[in-house]
């Protein structure tokens, strides 16, 4: 895995209307061209209130909308629990099995699950180049919750010349 570097891109730090996700049985979330990217790491972001149920629903889709949807093999999820006291939180994998495509947080207090997701875990010669993720509420307490993309490993260049007409 890549560290943060040049080729680090923030992107869609929202998912849409993921702000107040309420109602009964919601889901938000939207999905993103790998074409040229190494990875990607998903972060979602929620309030964690007791009793709330939530997934991140993570898996590979051959168009930016409609088309298919299949699972991603080898996924697996992360948790950051809420530290008590003045100690703090240890990531805990939520989910190493093979072929889940959601993780969901095992503590009432966790605000954040996350995955990461490779450019060679998706069928690119399948037409699979889009990863769709998905922030699932399943019961009816209004919350609020975000999905954060974090791009890494830009497979394009920057023409040099560009940055010339810039400085001038």
């Amino acid at each position: 895995m890549k560290k943060f570097d040049a080729d680090t891109k923030v992107v869609s730090g929202l998912a849409a209307g993921a702000v107040n996700i309420a109602g009964a049985a919601q889901t938000r979330g939207r999905r993103v061209n790998m074409a040229n990217w190494d990875s990607i790491t998903i972060i979602a972001v929620y309030e964690a209130i007791t009793g709330q149920a939530f997934t991140l629903d993570v898996e590979q889709a051959d168009a930016v909308t409609g088309g298919n949807r299949k699972t991603v093999e080898g996924l697996r999820f992360y948790e950051s629990v809420a530290p008590s006291g003045d100690t703090d939180a240890i990531p805990d994998s939520v989910t190493a099995t093979d072929g889940d495509d959601s993780g969901a947080p095992t503590a009432a207090s966790a605000a954040l699950l996350w995955v990461e997701v490779t450019a060679d875990q998706l069928d690119v010669s399948g037409g699979f180049q889009y990863v769709s993720a998905r922030l699932a509420r399943t019961n009816s307490t209004a919350t609020d919750g975000a999905i954060i993309y974090v791009m890494r490993g830009a497979r394009y260049a920057v023409d040099p010349t560009d940055a010339a007409s810039v400085l001038r």
